[in-house]
Formats: structure tokens, C-alpha cells, sequence
């Protein structure tokens, strides 16, 4: 679990601090490592992971309490009751997972803004041009976790890969 701990730190560090300031803030690393953790971890883990990157999504933003609670509890529980109808060795599957689950958080976010302060077809596009990058940057994610466990394998060392 401290591997685990490890991974949770440096992503919410990547989430928070880092991509914001590379102005690559439409990536949502959180979204991508939540739903992968889903797939291949039980549901008790999976929860318990959600809850801490919920905790610490929620103190560095000003998104009233619970909302990123609500929106990862979500994912997790679709993730879990879906990860055995689907075949994870295809792209497709990945991609709107990504997609549904970044749409949720969207959607969440959405429900706090007052919109008349906001211009909806900027909002709209910002929104769509981050789910469009986070499914990208979540399949080349998925690429670079093959490749390291295949060199793993081929080292004979362990291949625990994307996450532990």
C-alpha cells in the first residue's frame, strides 16, 4: 500500500502544482489513474484510493466539500460494475472510460458555476477539449505502462506497471 500512497502523492503534486504551471491544466492525471485503478484493483482498495485523491483534489481547489468525493465514488462504482463485461485489451473501452469518467467530474464542476458570469460556448469547448486530451494522454499512459512491463518481463523483474 505504500507504493500506492507513493503514486497518489506524486499525482496529486503532478495534478496541482506541476501541469498548471506547463499550461497543460486540461489534463486530469487524477481521472486517468482513478479509472485504470478501478479496472484492475477490488472495490474496497478502489474506494479507499478515491477517497484520498478526492481529499486531496479538495484542499488545493475551492470546489465545495464532497464534490470530488461524489463524482470518484461514481466512477469507481460504474468502473467496478462494468470492468467484467468489457474487453480492456482494446483502445475503445479505455477511451470512453476516460471520456465518462472526466464527463462526470465535468459535470460535478458544472453544477457549482453560475452561468451568468460565464460564456457557455468557451465553457463547452474547454470542457470537450478536456476530455479530448485526457483520453489521449490516458492511452499513451496505457502505451508507456505496456512497454515497461514487457521490458520488465523480458528482465525478469516484476511487472506491476502502470499501477502497483
Amino acid at each position: 500500500m505504500s507504493i500506492i500512497a507513493l503514486q497518489l502523492l506524486v499525482l496529486a503534486l503532478l495534478q496541482t502544482t506541476i501541469l498548471p504551471a506547463l499550461a497543460l491544466a486540461a489534463i486530469d492525471l487524477c481521472v486517468v489513474w482513478l479509472v485504470v485503478f478501478a479496472v484492475r484493483k477490488k472495490l474496497s482498495t478502489s474506494i479507499a484510493v478515491a477517497a484520498c485523491l478526492a481529499l486531496s483534489m479538495e484542499t488545493y481547489g475551492a470546489a465545495p466539500l464532497g464534490s470530488y468525493f461524489a463524482a470518484y465514488w461514481l466512477i469507481i462504482l460504474s468502473v467496478h460494475a462494468l470492468r467484467h463485461l468489457v474487453v480492456w485489451k482494446l483502445n475503445a473501452p479505455w477511451l470512453a472510460a476516460f471520456a465518462a469518467a472526466v464527463g462526470v467530474v465535468i459535470l460535478t464542476e458544472t453544477l457549482m458555476i453560475d452561468f451568468s458570469y460565464v460564456d457557455l460556448d468557451s465553457y463547452l469547448l474547454q470542457s470537450v477539449w478536456r476530455i479530448a486530451v485526457t483520453c489521449v494522454a490516458g492511452i499513451i499512459l496505457l502505451k508507456i505502462s505496456k512497454l515497461i512491463r514487457k521490458q520488465r518481463r523480458a528482465i525478469g523483474g516484476s511487472a506491476s506497471g502502470f499501477v502497483a
